[in-house]
């Protein structure tokens, strides 16, 4: 399992290549085995940046396929707000769990 997490990661990296070496979204690549479904206030929470910041960074992944928009309830009033998953990790995770 390690080593496919460790595969998915290289992957990442190469497809988040042609963004700014400073950018939040290389931050997450690292975070996203430990809390591989989350939202922009928990990002922002984990990496010190702004909110605004953070959802910069997950929509940068997205447009890059390393995380994909999910569908969460999560009993707030008002707009929900939006949460990604890193489905490859996963996949993963569900394959060594059966």
């Amino acid at each position: 399992m390690i080593d496919e997490v460790g595969r998915v990661l290289g992957d990442w990296k190469t497809r988040i290549s042609g963004l700014r070496a400073d950018s939040t979204a290389h931050v997450v690549l690292e975070l996203l085995p430990q809390i591989p479904v989350l939202d922009a206030r928990t990002l922002a929470r984990h990496v010190g940046v702004s909110e605004r910041s953070a959802r910069n960074a997950l929509e940068a992944l997205e447009q890059h396929e390393v995380v994909l928009p999910v569908d969460i309830e999560v009993g707030q009033r008002g707009r929900p707000a939006p949460w990604w998953a890193a489905r490859e990790l996963l996949d993963i995770a569900q394959q060594w769990v059966r």
